[in-house]
C-alpha cells in the first residue's frame, strides 16, 4: 500500500474520531440542555413557592378576611391560596402555631421539575388575644397620671351590655372568658411608653403605616349615609354604634390621626390611633382608642371598651369608660392591622 492509501486510511481514522467527538459533545449538550431546563424549571418552582409566601405580605389574610381565624385549631390551616407567576403554579397556606403565631407556607411548580417548598413565620394580630394582654381599662405610660372624676368601670368587661354589642362578638365569649376568667379588669394600670403605644410588634410607626390617615383638627364624628348607602370615605364617619340595622351600623373605622385632636360631641366606632394629645367633648365612641400624647374625656363623654394613653389622661365628671373586651376587639378586627408581620431571624425556613 503506498502512501496515498496510507493516508486515506489516517483521514477516515481521524473523520471517525471528530465524528466520535461531535456525537460526544452532542449528547452532551443535550444532557446540558435537559440539567438547564430541569434547573430553570426548579428555579421557577422555587421563585412561585416564595412568591406565594411574599404575596400574603400585601394581602389581608388576618382576621377581617376569609374564614375566622380565631376558630383555627392549632397546626390547621385557615386558607388555601392558589395562582400562577412565571409560567408557574403556586400555593399557599398559613397554618397555625399558636394564637398569634402563624407558618405561612408555600409551593411551586413548574415543568417536571419536584415541586418547591418555601415557608416563614409571622406574627398576625389576633383581636381577642390582644385585648387579654391590656391589663386594665385604662393603661397610661409609667411616670404619667390619671386623673379620675368621673367612673372608669372594669367589673363586668365580658359581658357589657349597654349598649348591645356587636353581633359578630358572640363566637369569642369562650376565648374571652379562658383568658379573662374573672370577667373584671382593673380600673387603671400602667406600662412603658414603648409598650402602651403598641399592639404586639405593631408600633406607632407601623399603625401609621397601615391605617388610614387623618389630619388632626377639631370636628364631630357622626354617620354619613347618602342614598342609603354608608359614606365611608368621609374621615369624620365613624360608624354608627347605636344603630346597627342602619347603613352605617357595621362601619368600623381604624383611623390614625397624626397630631392633636378634639371632637365635639359625636359618635363613632372601631380603633383610634392618636399621635398627640385627644379632647373629647360629649363623645360617645365604641371601641379600643390609643393616644401618644394625653387623653381628656369631658362632659357626657364615654368610652365603651378599652383605652391606652401614653401621656395620661383625665377623666372628668360626668365622663366614663366602660371596659368591654368585645367591643375592644371588634376595633381590632379591621384588616388593615391584620397583615402578616415577619418574625425576625432567616428570612426563609429550611434548606435554601
Amino acid at each position: 500500500m503506498g502512501r496515498a492509501g496510507a493516508a486515506l486510511i489516517i483521514v477516515v481514522l481521524v473523520m471517525m474520531a471528530i465524528a466520535a467527538v461531535a456525537h460526544g459533545l452532542l449528547l452532551l449538550s443535550q444532557f446540558e440542555y435537559l440539567a438547564a431546563r430541569a434547573g430553570l424549571d426548579q428555579l421557577g418552582a422555587r421563585l412561585a413557592a416564595e412568591a406565594a409566601v411574599n404575596t400574603a405580605f400585601r394581602a389581608n389574610v388576618g382576621p377581617g378576611s376569609g374564614p375566622r381565624r380565631d376558630s383555627t385549631p392549632l397546626w390547621q390551616s385557615a386558607d388555601s391560596v392558589s395562582g400562577a407567576v412565571l409560567a408557574a403554579r403556586y400555593w399557599r397556606s398559613t397554618r397555625r402555631l399558636s394564637r398569634e403565631l402563624w407558618l405561612i407556607e408555600g409551593w411551586g411548580k413548574r415543568g417536571q421539575a419536584a415541586p418547591a417548598k418555601a415557608s416563614r413565620p409571622v406574627w398576625i394580630l389576633d383581636p381577642v388575644a390582644r385585648v387579654a394582654a391590656m391589663g386594665a381599662v385604662l393603661v397610661h405610660g409609667e411616670g404619667s397620671l390619671a386623673g379620675v372624676h368621673g367612673t372608669i368601670d372594669g367589673s363586668r368587661v365580658n359581658r357589657s351590655t349597654t349598649p348591645e354589642q356587636p353581633d359578630f362578638c358572640e363566637p369569642w365569649r369562650a376565648a374571652l372568658d379562658s383568658l379573662i376568667p374573672t370577667g373584671t379588669l382593673p380600673p387603671t394600670g400602667t406600662e412603658a411608653l414603648v409598650a402602651v403605644l403598641a399592639l404586639g410588634p405593631l408600633d406607632m410607626d407601623s399603625l401609621r403605616a397601615r391605617m388610614r390617615s387623618h389630619a388632626g383638627e377639631t370636628g364631630t364624628p357622626a354617620p354619613r349615609e347618602r342614598g342609603g348607602v354608608c359614606v365611608t370615605e368621609d374621615m369624620w364617619n365613624w360608624g354608627d354604634p347605636g344603630r346597627p340595622k342602619r347603613p352605617c351600623g357595621h362601619h368600623f373605622v381604624a383611623l390614625f390621626v397624626d397630631g392633636d385632636l378634639a371632637t365635639v360631641g359625636g359618635t363613632g366606632q372601631g380603633l383610634l390611633v392618636v399621635s398627640g394629645d385627644a379632647d373629647l367633648l360629649d363623645t360617645q365612641f365604641n371601641g379600643l382608642i390609643m393616644v401618644g400624647g394625653r387623653l381628656t374625656l369631658r362632659g357626657v363623654s364615654t368610652v365603651l371598651g378599652l383605652v391606652r394613653s401614653a401621656g395620661g389622661a383625665s377623666i372628668e365628671t360626668g365622663a366614663s369608660i366602660v371596659g368591654s373586651t368585645c367591643w375592644a376587639a371588634a376595633a381590632l378586627e379591621s384588616p388593615d392591622v391584620a397583615r402578616p408581620v415577619p418574625i425576625r431571624g432567616p428570612r426563609w425556613l429550611g434548606p435554601r
